[in-house]
């Protein structure tokens, strides 16, 4: 799942050990109150805050809370969900709120909300971190009734600007400082389960929405557990502990393959890892910041860097051949076909291949092998891997040795998400691996790698994915975020994707298959979207098998949101895999 969306990884992880898991669900097995238990790596929540959130399990539990106007339903297709209708007109979205539509307080949502919720992210640019890119082309969000609303582009666009999610006004209007909010106390929200207890670094616990619209959840509570790593809650769920988790790596997953009561799953790749080389941080004015060895920023340098990585040893040696490989941040799971492995454009990989490039762009050795600068002295790098991830890890130890075989002495430092984000929006490093989940159109990740989301100071806020600016890639991503012609847009696309790797800063490595597993003699009802039963609608409709039916409500009456046809890529984010994966488990 970037984070730099950034990078505000200030919980302090204390996740629990097994041990405590059963005593922590021990009062949850009554008749009186059924729950779901979920594992959680709690270090890779930045913030409950939804204008702030960009870490996966954030946006995991923010999504159970807070709904979008449209996005991907149940169907996997793209629909109303907070909206009942919407239609296009030229620059015109007008979304017909769905009538039933209540706050969990039993406010009603009006389009007023929708209206204070837009505006909110397009006033303010500490509100922007999340889905500051989604609002770039709106003009203006106009109620034309209680229940209608119109949100007017700027030009004629193909991404659908309905995907924020909707805050109450009457609740965050009484903030003071909006982007500061923690938001895990007194949380009003439109969506299927509602926080009622956060132990930060530790636990969740989600309490069904009385007021919510689709009618009752299937169960009364959610419990989102921390575990240390993923081990801890693969033997969770194999105890019964827990009922679902996601982000499996390949040994895990072929561990539950044939385990009675349990059903792993695999979903094609929307996701990708890659090493962030810092190829030197500039504030929008130009101010340059961190602490990057000065090697890195030549660009030539930088991609002779990415040739050394042989994705294809990754994909088999860390991944078992559960994923993919290719060039670009677009894996071949993302939806619209627009998937390219940049032929006749991408490098060869290999050491062999990326010392030739190196002793070209004027990088020699000396007597012993060692890689020298353009100043003759011999070049050591640091990279930075959160250790707590086994394919993290294992990726960690391919490419010291890869690096070393090129004659670059490696200090390696194997830490976790907390201490990284401290670093991070510094500068403070040379390299580190990073993952990210991409959503269901490529225009967040190409705009996250503008100039325009560098930090305004040294340090600060940003959106920026590796520190990337270059202005004639910005004249690219423009043209194909308004682009309505589809085959037209997708050259543009790949021209973006192919500007991205030339500049070196995102290095891949692979993309990993979504892996997970989940209780089959517990929870049913459960339902897929796009291959995974890990989503909002799933989770709120599923229930336990053999449950008191006098214990909670059944899923069944529920409205489908729908929608009208329209011609769009949806830009939704998708529930298990969002914008920025936190490690190799599960980042997201």
């Amino acid at each position: 799942m970037k984070i730099m969306k950034p990078l505000i990884g200030t919980t302090a992880a204390l996740a629990l050990a097994v041990a405590p898991v059963t005593a922590a669900f021990a009062a949850d097995t009554s008749d009186a109150e059924s729950s779901i238990r979920l594992s959680s790596d709690m270090s890779q929540i930045d913030t409950l805050n939804p204008f702030t959130a960009v870490f996966n399990e954030a946006l995991i539990v923010l999504d159970y809370e807070y709904e979008p106007l449209a996005g991907i339903v149940e169907t996997g297709d793209y629909g109303g969900i907070l909206a009942k209708d919407f239609k296009v007109d030229g620059k015109t979205w007008t979304y017909e709120i769905q009538p039933e539509a209540t706050w969990s307080d039993g406010e009603p949502v009006t389009a007023n909300d929708v209206v204070w919720t837009y505006e909110a992210v397009m006033n303010n640019k500490a509100l922007q971190v999340a889905n500051g890119e989604s609002v770039g082309n709106i003009e203006k969000v106009v109620a034309t009734d209680d229940k209608t609303v119109e949100i007017i582009t700027a030009d004629p666009t193909p991404l659908h600007p309905g995907i924020l999610p909707i805050v109450p006004k009457h609740i965050w209007e009484k903030i003071d400082n909006p982007d500061e909010y923690a938001n895990t106390e007194d949380v009003v929200g439109s969506g299927p389960f509602i926080i009622d207890e956060y132990k930060q670094g530790t636990s969740i616990t989600m309490k069904a929405n009385p007021h919510y619209w689709r009618g009752e959840t299937g169960v009364d509570k959610l419990h989102i557990v921390g575990f240390k790593n993923t081990d801890a809650a693969v033997l969770a769920l194999r105890n019964g502990e827990i009922d679902m988790l996601g982000g499996l790596n390949s040994a895990q997953f072929d561990s539950l393959k044939g385990v009675d009561g349990i059903e792993a799953y695999q979903v094609k790749s929307k996701h990708f890892f890659n090493l962030t080389i810092n190829g030197g941080w500039k504030t929008t004015g130009g101010e340059a910041f961190g602490d990057n060895n000065p090697v890195l920023e030549d660009q030539a340098f930088r991609r002779a860097l990415g040739q050394a990585i042989d994705r294809d040893v990754l994909v088999d040696r860390v991944l078992n051949g559960l994923g993919s490989q290719g060039p670009t941040i677009l894996p071949p799971g993302s939806p619209g076909g627009m998937f390219t492995e940049l032929e006749d454009v991408a490098l060869p990989m290999g050491v062999e291949a990326a010392a030739k490039s190196l002793e070209a762009a004027g990088y020699t050795t000396d007597a012993s092998g060692n890689r020298l600068d353009k100043s003759g002295n011999p070049i050591t790098l640091r990279m930075m891997f959160n250790g707590g991830s086994t394919a993290n890890t294992a990726t960690a130890e391919f490419v010291e040795s890869w690096f070393t075989d090129l004659g670059i002495k490696m200090e390696l430092k194997n830490t976790n998400w907390d201490e990284m984000g401290e670093l991070l929006p510094k500068g403070e490093y040379d390299m580190y691996i990073d993952g990210w989940g991409v959503s269901d159109d490529p225009d967040y990740m190409l705009s996250i790698n503008t100039c325009k989301v560098l930090p305004e100071t040294p340090g600060g806020s940003n959106s920026s994915q590796s520190g990337m600016c270059d202005p004639e890639y910005d004249k690219v991503f423009k043209a194909q975020h308004t682009e309505l012609d589809p085959a037209k847009r997708e050259t543009l696309v790949h021209q973006a994707l192919q500007m991205i790797y030339e500049h070196g800063n995102t290095a891949m490595f692979y993309y990993d298959d979504a892996l997970g597993a989940y209780r089959t003699d517990r929870l049913e009802n459960l339902v897929e979207v796009n291959g995974s039963p890990y989503n909002r609608f799933s989770i709120a409709q599923a229930t336990i098998k053999g449950q008191d039916e006098a214990g909670s409500g059944s899923a069944t009456g529920w409205i489908v949101g729908g929608g009208i046809a329209v011609v769009v890529i949806a830009a939704a984010a998708i529930f298990l895999s969002t914008r920025r994966k936190q490690n190799a488990d599960d980042r997201k």
